[in-house]
């Protein structure tokens, strides 16, 4: 989320330009970025705000450029505590208390672009599937480094860039099988989901016609 300087009356735009609750949601689970507007009675300020998990180096760039304000991460409360992030200022005195901690820098990067196509159709599925059950879908990996062919689940080969890795440290274990059910069933055949000791690995295999 980047934080614009200029600010934005929502009352000064015509409606044309103003998108429904559910626009906005659809464009968010696309990964497309958009303006959130605030109320005039309190910062006055439109944010350009897109999914971490789908923000590429040229959304960033856009953001940079564009908005020339800080450039956020928004976290709950209890991942916050996971991280062991300290708050910026002990004592918060700004007049929205927002809860700033201290800067913080990827100790991973995990690119979905170097996804194909049907992989990155798979992490936006997810999205969709763990947003059903309240949860936010994690990217953690996207297989192997190297550019060599890797085996699946199934011992077939494909190319690096059809296989993802989510969290399930998220997932309360009571939910976890409704989960990766619900995900095999949005994602079909050509796909293998499979649960392992700590994160839910999809990968694309088309099942060739018998």
């Amino acid at each position: 989320m980047s934080k614009p300087a200029n600010k934005v009356r929502p009352g000064d735009l015509p409606a044309a330009f103003l998108s429904t609750i559910e626009e906005v949601v659809e464009d968010a689970r696309n990964g497309r970025m958009f303006i959130l507007i605030d109320e005039e009675d309190r910062e006055n300020e439109g944010d350009l705000i897109i999914p971490a998990q789908m923000a590429t180096p040229e959304a960033i760039n856009f953001m940079a450029k564009h908005g020339r304000g800080l450039i956020c991460l928004t976290l709950t409360s209890h991942r916050v505590k996971e991280l062991d992030l300290p708050l910026m200022s002990r004592e918060n005195l700004s007049r929205q208390g927002t809860a700033f901690t201290i800067s913080i820098e990827a100790k991973e990067g995990v690119d979905l672009t170097t996804l194909q196509p049907e992989a990155r159709s798979a992490a936006a599925t997810a999205q969709t599937v763990f947003a059903e059950f309240g949860l936010t879908a994690v990217v953690t990996s996207t297989g192997p480094g190297d550019r060599k062919k890797t085996k699946s689940v199934k011992g077939t080969k494909h190319d690096i860039g059809q296989a993802l890795d989510l969290r399930t440290r998220s997932i309360p274990k009571k939910m976890l099988a409704e989960v990766v059910a619900a995900l095999k069933l949005a994602l079909g055949d050509d796909y293998d989901v499979v649960l392992e000791k700590d994160h839910i690995h999809v990968e694309f295999d088309p099942k060739k016609p018998e």
